[in-house]
């Protein structure tokens, strides 16, 4: 059993007289009786350990030592295999506020002739308990943990040259404690190599990333300043811009002709960040919408149109022109709505209005078929669909079908190259209010049709209503 850990009951004797008192009681009930209890055993030692708290001369700790070796070879040989003890135990440190007040020295006694045979004594039983190590060790084909170390090793020494096996027992645990010097030292050394290695490789690591913050943090400044002057820019750009298109009906004929000429500037493709332009597009297309359009003069109608179709067919396909572009068709689509009131265009507005709806697409889409796939609960809203589906330029089909099983608002088409044409179509619901995903390519259609899927009802309006 391991007996290296005193119960709290444990007390130190208060000095080696008491100490030895004890001992040679247990040396003699030992001798007179062959059941011996390890546990008792082991107790004894933790007391003899704590007894070195007491103890302050060198020799008093010595024969403390050795009755504490002693019964610990008394204890091996009362254990089982399963519970070998500790054999490599010292006496507690010396500690002067437990030690009791020690005698002059002119009052020790010499030890008595009793004293003196029991010294004698121990010194032969040390060896015999030696001899029974090495022994054992031998038998036990010199498993590492027979062997000594510490202070037991330094006074098993002492007995090397009275007996062969002692010294071979001796020598081979000199060996061991020798390997795990060195093992613990190249430990250390791979530990303090590793760790130089570690602390480099660590500190080339905290460099690099000292440089690429750096190097991330000024990259990041320099986004930020751009991105924040941009859009401090642009809001700037934006501001005026919109200034001048709510001039775009002036009485002055001038300041029509300036104003026109500005917008037309700031649209003219690369001359502004997509994002001005659009935003100046979405204003412009507010002013050609119902009821705005009728609130202008022939002039500022003929400047409004000017203006909208001075911007390419290009810059309208653009996908980030899209939702503006289906404002535009939107527009210009309920303004030739039928059943609205006409709209009363001069010649050169009308021939304006007509370059207008090229550039944003708002002709019949040629070889494009729409069929409409209305829910049960949506079917009220398929007059409104498809007849602002017409007006917009596409050719649905005259009454849609009605489909039990439709899940999500969609626009499906069947062949890559009518990709464009859904994309538009897509948008164009959108601007009715739908929301829909974006276009589903669906191999079993035919190339030149696009299907809208429509499952719920719906307060999106495609067409105008009749005035």
């Amino acid at each position: 059993m391991n007996d290296a850990s005193p119960p709290d009951e444990t007390t130190a004797f208060p000095d080696l007289s008491a100490l030895r008192a004890e001992h040679l009681a247990r040396l003699r009930a030992w001798r007179a009786d062959a059941n011996h209890d390890p546990s008792a055993i082991a107790a004894f030692r933790r007391a003899v350990i704590a007894t070195g708290a007491v103890l302050s001369q060198d020799h008093d700790r010595q024969a403390a030592q050795d009755i504490l070796e002693y019964w610990g070879a008394q204890l091996l040989s009362a254990s089982s295999n399963a519970t070998l003890p500790d054999l490599d135990l010292e006496i507690a440190p010396f500690q002067a506020a437990s030690a009791a007040p020690e005698p002059a020295a002119d009052t020790l006694a010499a030890p008595t002739p009793d004293e003196a045979a029991e010294q004698e004594a121990s010194k032969a039983r040390e060896q015999i308990r030696l001899n029974a190590l090495a022994r054992q060790w031998r038998q036990s084909e010199r498993v590492g943990s027979y062997l000594l170390n510490g202070a037991a090793l330094s006074r098993a020494a002492t007995f090397r040259n009275n007996d062969p096996e002692i010294e071979e027992f001796v020598a081979a645990s000199e060996r061991r404690v020798a390997d795990r010097k060195r093992i613990h030292t190249r430990r250390i050394s791979i530990s303090s190599a590793l760790m130089l290695v570690l602390i480099s490789m660590i500190g080339a690591f905290i460099y690099y990333l000292q440089i690429q913050n750096n190097s991330l943090s000024k990259i990041a400044n320099r986004v930020s300043h751009t991105i924040l002057n941009s859009a401090n820019e642009n809001s700037g750009k934006i501001e005026s811009l919109l200034n001048k298109v709510a001039l775009i009906d002036p009485p002055n004929p001038q300041q029509l002709r300036d104003i026109q000429n500005d917008l037309k500037a700031a649209l003219k493709p690369g001359a502004n960040d997509d994002a001005v332009q659009v935003r100046v597009a979405d204003a412009l297309v507010g002013n050609l919408m119902r009821p705005s359009i009728e609130g202008l003069t022939s002039a500022g109608v003929d400047n409004l149109l000017e203006v909208l179709s001075s911007i390419t067919p290009e810059q309208w396909n653009d996908p980030q022109w899209s939702s503006a572009r289906a404002g535009a068709r939107r527009a210009a689509a309920w303004l030739l709505a039928p059943g609205t009131a006409d709209l009363s265009l001069g010649d050169n507005a009308v021939s304006l209005f007509d370059k207008l709806k090229r550039n944003i697409g708002l002709v019949p889409a040629a070889n494009i078929t729409v069929s409409i796939r209305f829910a049960p609960a949506a079917k009220g809203g398929i007059d409104d669909v498809t007849q602002g589906l017409r007006n917009l330029g596409w050719n649905p089909q005259d009454k849609g079908q009605t489909v039990s099983d439709l899940t999500n608002d969609a626009v499906l088409y069947g062949a890559p190259a009518d990709v464009a044409s859904a994309a538009m179509l897509a948008e164009d619901l959108r601007k009715c209010g739908f929301e829909l995903m974006p276009p589903v390519l669906t191999p079993n259609l035919a190339a030149g049709n696009l299907e809208v899927w429509l499952p719920g009802n719906s307060t999106a309006r495609c067409a105008p209503s009749e005035k």
